[in-house]
């Protein structure tokens, strides 16, 4: 679902006439990692949690567990052990999606690049405060 949009802009900027849609959807699903972390308080307050079951187990870490962390603003350990695996694989699909992008023509190249170099950006700023997805007021994925 996350890489649909990044897929339909990529079709309509010609960057995927060779069929080959790989580095298109790592872009979108790393886009999607991204706006997850961001958006874990306003999601939870709807009632929604985006985070694989699998690394939730993997965490040890449940629902109510993450809806307390959110509520008191901190960052547990479980919950900086499953951050750091979202962190982790966004940055394995930008990988992906960077390989890609330098191979398209380059002004539509550089408007993904240009992308991913924000969403990047968004990472570090979580690795720096720890893994604390609270204080990021302002940042959006883009």
């Amino acid at each position: 679902m996350a890489s649909q949009p990044n897929l339909w802009l990529s079709t309509v900027l010609g960057l995927t006439e060779d069929g080959n849609t790989q580095g298109v959807r790592a872009w979108g699903l790393g886009i999607g990692l991204v706006d997850c972390l961001l958006d874990v308080e306003e999601d939870l307050r709807i009632g929604k949690l985006y985070f694989p079951l699998e690394d939730l187990r993997r965490c040890r870490v449940g629902p109510a567990d993450i809806e307390r962390a959110v509520s008191a603003r901190c960052v547990t350990e479980p919950l900086h052990r499953l951050i750091s695996l979202q962190v982790g694989r966004a940055v394995r699909r930008f990988a992906t999606a960077e390989d890609w992008a330098r191979q398209c023509r380059a002004q539509e190249g550089e408007i993904v690049l240009q992308s991913i170099a924000r969403a990047r950006h968004i990472l570090d700023r979580i690795e720096q405060n720890k893994k604390s997805i609270f204080e990021m007021p302002g940042e959006k994925a883009v």
